[in-house]
């Protein structure tokens, strides 16, 4: 056992001072958070242009009375009897803008809209209110246009199968949330997983394996690495999370990111994504372990990794909308069982909704089992290409490893087998 703590130990550390751990911990959610104070801040202070303060109207559907005053409207409206003559004035400057109501204006609402400058976002309000200005004083209506253009100014929904409670501000913040969570459990679980592999590949291909192996049994040796780099997958999820923390906490108090004070990540979303990340990371990393043995060179276990590691995360993320429609339909329940899939699709399952308990047993359980069949072939494999070079493989030769009583060290010269210690 303290053989296997010492190679953890090591691999913590050894991988903790990698600038590519340091970017892919601090560096991947900086940029993250990054593109999303940008996005919404371009998105809360959008470019204005100056207002427009004259502006004609040729109403070919009659709709517009100039009997009918309409409150909040920033420009002069002048009208024309017909385009030629808008078109004239527009020319000479007298007007900055003019736009047409054609006569079948009341059965498809289509404007035509003719200037020579940028418009600001104001005029197609004030364009809006006109209309509907005119349109409910010629229906004798007495309710305020401002509840006729926007009948619901806030909504607040309560979702009874979770608990949650949103409103409108933050409905996009929290739907997303969610997603993100996820992606970033496995963003911490793939890299880790490769620094196992090509860490393997590049002691290997220095024989340094050689050395550790006249010391420590193959098993001390796997476990003592998957316990270290899973150490490090959780000081990254850790560092996330707390960057999150930090987030919704201070987020709030700047304008346009007051939406991220309605996210709610319930404690058993974190501790669902916690148990399915250990051991999708665990079944994952037992995978790459194998492959960084018995691939010939980086370039080749790298391929062989994209294999393992790209159907986990690219079914949910393509089918994300069906998870945000019905996140107990059949899709998302079929991916939260496969086990390559389950940490992705149970976590954001559980973020859009509540899965029944016994889905969220039976998941567990497959993932369980799966896990610990994967390790025990994996384990038989790892010690048997260990001393392996050079050597083409094929499925005949490996379901001979995983099937055979006893399993010995290989050599590329003869694939003799010699005993071996005792994983």
């Amino acid at each position: 056992m303290s053989k296997i703590i010492q190679i953890a130990i090591r691999e913590y550390f050894y991988n903790l001072r990698k600038p590519s751990f340091l970017f892919a911990a601090f560096g991947t959610p900086a940029m993250i958070v990054g593109i999303w104070i940008l996005l919404f801040a371009i998105i809360g202070n959008p470019t204005e242009h100056p207002p427009v303060t004259t502006a004609g109207i040729v109403d070919q559907s009659g709709i517009i009375s100039s009997d009918v005053t309409v409150e909040g409207i920033e420009f002069s409206l002048v009208p024309f009897a017909d385009e030629t003559a808008a078109r004239a004035s527009l020319d000479a400057g007298e007007i900055e803008v003019y736009f047409v109501l054609p006569e079948d204006y009341t059965s498809f609402g289509a404007i035509s809209i003719y200037t020579y400058r940028d418009l600001p976002s104001d005029f197609e309000r004030d364009l809006r209110r006109l209309i509907v200005g005119n349109i409910s004083a010629q229906a004798g209506l007495e309710m305020p246009i401002e509840r006729i253009l926007t009948p619901v100014n806030d909504m607040e929904a309560t979702i009874l199968d979770s608990g949650r409670t949103l409103n409108t501000a933050g409905f996009v913040f929290t739907f997303l949330a969610p997603f993100f969570f996820s992606i970033l459990f496995w963003i911490a679980m793939q890299s880790t997983g490769n620094f196992l592999m090509n860490g393997l590949v590049e002691e290997k291909k220095n024989r340094i394996i050689e050395v550790l192996v006249t010391s420590v049994t193959p098993g001390q040796l796997l476990l003592g690495k998957i316990l270290g780099l899973g150490g490090l997958g959780l000081t990254q999820v850790g560092v996330w999370l707390g960057l999150a923390f930090f987030a919704l906490t201070l987020g709030p108090q700047i304008e346009f990111l007051q939406g991220l004070g309605n996210i709610q990540l319930p404690s058993e979303l974190i501790i669902t994504g916690l148990v399915f990340f250990s051991l999708g990371y665990i079944f994952n990393a037992s995978l790459l372990a194998t492959v960084g043995v018995l691939a010939g060179n980086e370039q080749q276990s790298n391929q062989y990794s994209a294999l393992i590691m790209l159907p986990g995360y690219l079914a949910p993320i393509i089918l994300f909308i069906e998870f945000v429609n019905d996140a107990n339909g059949s899709i998302p329940t079929l991916l939260s069982m496969i086990p390559i899939s389950a940490p992705l699709s149970m976590v954001m399952r559980m973020g859009y909704g509540a899965v029944p308990i016994e889905q969220l047993a039976l998941s567990l359980g497959i993932l369980i089992i799966s896990t610990i069949i994967v390790s025990w072939i994996s384990g038989r494999l790892f010690r048997w290409g260990l001393l392996l070079y050079g050597k083409k493989l094929n499925l005949r030769e490996l379901l001979r490893v995983v099937t055979s009583r006893n399993v010995t060290y290989a050599t590329s010269a003869t694939l003799s087998e010699t005993k071996g210690a005792e994983a």
